[in-house]
C-alpha cells in the first residue's frame, strides 16, 4: 500500500508536548498494530529515507530497482518511460507470479507489461483529492479476495491534499484517517504469510511540496507487517 507523499511523522507517535500539528495521531490503527501487533501479525515502523529527487517515477523507480535517480530524469515525471534496467516487478513476473495493480498510473508506464491485471488511475489533477482513493476502497476488497502474489495499491489523496491545501490544513487529518481505515482494512484481510508494507514514496514539505532534499521530502514513513 503506496500512500503518496506519506511523511514519517504522519505515522509516528506524537507526545502531548510535541507542537501539535492536524497530522499528528491522525493513523490511530497503525499506530496501535505497531505497538500491539495486529492478529497474528507484528508490525514494525522504520523511515525511509529517499535520495531526491523527491518524485513518484524517481521514487519507484528507486525502490523497484535499487538504482539511484538523477535530477536529469525529473522532467520524466510527467510521462514515464517503460522501465529498462532489472527490476523486482519484472522478476516477479517473469517468475510467474500473478501481479495485480491499482492506484497511480505511473506502475503501468513504468511497468507496462509487468501486471495480470491493472487499473491505473490520473495521477496529476492534484486538485481532486478523492477519485483514486475512492476507487482503490471499491477494487481491493474484491482483488484481496482473488488471485494474487503481488498487489501493489497506490493512492494518491495524502499527496494532493498537501499540495492543494497544505499538510497543515484540517483536510489532511481526515484523509489520513481514510488512509488508516484502508490500511486497517488490509491489515483485517491480510493471508496468512503475506507480507504488508505500507509506505510513502516520499514526503513533503509544511508547504505541501517535494522534489527536494529536505528531510521532510525525504523521510517518508514505512510500516512493515507480517
Amino acid at each position: 500500500l503506496v500512500v503518496d507523499a506519506l511523511r514519517w511523522d504522519m505515522v509516528a507517535l506524537r507526545g502531548a508536548k510535541d507542537d501539535p500539528r492536524p497530522f499528528h495521531n491522525a493513523m490511530p490503527r497503525l499506530q496501535r498494530a505497531v505497538l500491539e501487533g495486529a492478529g497474528d501479525a507484528t508490525c514494525i515502523p522504520l523511515t525511509v529515507r529517499a535520495d531526491p529527487p523527491t518524485v513518484t517515477s524517481q521514487r519507484l523507480k528507486g525502490l523497484t530497482t535499487g538504482g539511484l535517480p538523477t535530477f536529469v530524469d525529473v522532467g520524466k515525471n510527467l510521462g514515464s518511460p517503460a522501465l529498462g534496467e532489472d527490476n523486482i516487478v519484472s522478476q516477479l513476473r517473469d517468475a510467474g507470479l500473478r501481479l495485480v495493480h491499482m492506484g497511480d498510473d505511473t506502475w503501468v508506464q513504468l511497468f507496462p507489461a509487468a501486471f495480470h491485471e491493472a487499473n491505473p488511475m490520473d495521477s496529476f489533477n492534484t486538485r481532486d483529492l478523492h477519485t483514486v482513493d475512492n476507487g482503490i476502497r471499491e477494487r481491493i476488497w474484491p482483488a484481496m479476495d482473488g488471485a494474487w502474489h503481488f498487489l501493489v495499491a497506490h493512492t494518491l489523496g495524502v499527496d494532493h491534499v498537501g499540495h492543494t491545501l497544505s499538510p497543515l490544513h484540517p483536510s489532511m487529518r481526515t484523509k489520513l484517517l481514510e488512509t488508516d481505515a484502508l490500511a486497517g482494512g488490509v491489515l483485517d484481510r491480510l493471508p496468512a504469510g503475506a507480507l504488508l508494507l505500507v509506505m510513502g514514496d516520499h514526503g513533503m514539505t509544511d508547504a505541501g511540496n517535494h522534489g527536494g532534499a529536505s528531510r521532510d521530502e525525504t523521510d517518508a514513513a514505512l510500516v512493515a507487517c507480517a
